[in-house]
């Protein structure tokens, strides 16, 4: 599908909005005008902007209004929303999120969030069409993160660290991250982190909030190796009294040794996350561990007096909605701390097809939605992929007293975060604007710009 504009520049608000609804058309603008195929003409005219779409020799079109003094943001919001409403004609129903696109739905609501869940709600309704019930989890978590950053002081800030290691590769994964490593490897990436720590807290002078260990599978380190990296981090200023989490992962890498060393170091939060709890899907989806290597992992992490967060997939090859469901009740039972839902992202970097039944998505999200409320998990983070199956969202739910901060304040964009480790990103407030940098993805590339930095 071609993506034309006239008369204004608005590629990526065309793009995002095109790519959420029609995904399986694959939208790309098009410089250069076509008057054949699949193709949308969004034009500025005096007052608004109108959208004309053609698929399969059908054609719509709608408008939306927009005054001069709108500037480039009232236009790039007209271009989309006027897009949304020549596309309805084209659609089966209804989009849940209406014309919102982009990763961070709550963020478009943090202003509105100063009055409250219900003002957030409505101003998403009002604003891009949400439904309510989605425009309300978004409108819950802008509302936490308002008052997080309400309490943030000038040098506060949070500190990513990425470990890109996993024991294989599951079928859904398009993260870069690599199957397998020999201790010496990851010894070495651990003394590589140590280093590039080192020069940031040379370079900056900032007081840490909250430690997000994350992957990857940073069970994959060895206890010697989490001791050393936790102890490195546990001399930042502020560490004493900072939210520090490690996303263990997967379950069969997940032992006393290691959750012991994490509990002496001052770790809150970990997620042991079994992504379903049915045998079969995990086969399917090459997790290489089982449903009781989960069981057994989080039995032993209860141990100690971590808060626990799990995470599952919703429909993963071979499950169903009812399974899905079915597994979902069985996770609680276990009473985690916090649940993070997701929805599959099949992307081109996995191995994974995209499932049947993908209209079911959304259905079982909901329906899960209802069943965490309903067991006094509220929403406190949010954020929307390309390619997700039904367009649906990934949420985290949390007990109260359980939300991480690291994962409000690095998804909403409300503080600063420093990453460290191949492929993590740093997000730096100055004066007012953000600072993006991010690392080589690549494990050995990325200790070899390490070291040639320190041997300088």
């Amino acid at each position: 599908m071609k993506l034309h504009l006239v008369g204004n520049d608005a590629v990526y608000s065309i793009e995002q909005i095109a790519l959420t609804l029609f995904p399986e058309r694959t939208p790309r603008y098009s410089p250069e005008p076509d008057s054949e195929g699949d193709r949308s003409v969004t034009t500025l005219l005096p007052g608004r902007v109108e959208t004309r779409i053609v698929l399969d020799g059908k054609e719509a079109a709608a408008s939306c209004p927009v005054a001069e003094s709108d500037g480039k943001r009232g236009v790039s919001y007209a271009v989309r929303t006027s897009f949304y409403r020549a596309a309805l004609s084209f659609l089966p129903e209804k989009p849940l999120w209406g014309s919102l696109s982009g990763v961070r739905p709550a963020k478009a609501c943090l202003d509105a969030a100063e009055g409250g869940v219900e003002s957030a709600a409505a101003y998403l309704v009002d604003r891009y069409d949400v439904s309510e019930k989605k425009a309300r989890i978004a409108a819950e978590s802008a509302c936490l993160a308002v008052r997080i950053r309400k309490g943030l002081g000038e040098k506060d800030a949070s500190l990513y660290i990425n470990v890109p290691f996993c024991p294989s590769k599951c079928r859904y994964c398009s993260f870069i991250t690599r199957a397998g490593a020999d201790p010496g490897l990851l010894d070495r990436y651990v003394s590589a982190l140590l280093l590039e720590l080192e020069k940031l807290l040379a370079e900056e002078d900032f007081h840490l909030i909250s430690c997000y260990v994350g992957g990857g599978t940073p069970a994959m380190l060895s206890p010697r190796e989490l001791e050393r990296l936790l102890s490195a981090v546990r001399r930042i200023p502020g560490a004493d009294r900072a939210e520090l989490t490690v996303e263990l992962g997967r379950p069969e890498r997940i032992d006393r040794e290691k959750l012991e060393a994490l509990s002496s170091l001052g770790v809150g939060k970990i997620s042991v996350n079994p992504q379903a709890l049915d045998d079969r899907v995990l086969a399917l989806a090459g997790r290489g561990h089982s449903v009781s290597d989960f069981l057994r992992a989080y039995a032993l992490a209860r141990e100690y007096p971590f808060s626990i967060n799990c995470d599952l997939i919703a429909l993963l090859e071979g499950d169903t909605p009812g399974g899905f469901l079915s597994g979902l009740e069985r996770l609680l039972s276990l009473s985690p701390d916090a649940v993070s839902v997701h929805a599959l992202a099949v992307k081109r970097a996995s191995a994974l097809e995209r499932a049947e039944g993908r209209g079911q998505v959304a259905e079982t999200i909901g329906r899960a939605a209802e069943t965490l409320r309903a067991r006094g998990y509220a929403p406190y983070y949010l954020y929307r992929q390309k390619n997700t199956a039904d367009g649906s969202e990934n949420v985290g739910w949390a007990k109260p007293g359980h939300a991480s901060l690291y994962n409000v304040v690095m998804m909403e964009e409300i503080g600063t975060v420093y990453g460290i480790g191949a492929g993590s990103v740093s997000k730096i407030f100055r004066n007012g604007e953000m600072i993006r940098r991010q690392n080589t993805k690549d494990p050995q590339e990325y200790m070899l710009r390490i070291a040639e930095a320190f041997s300088q």
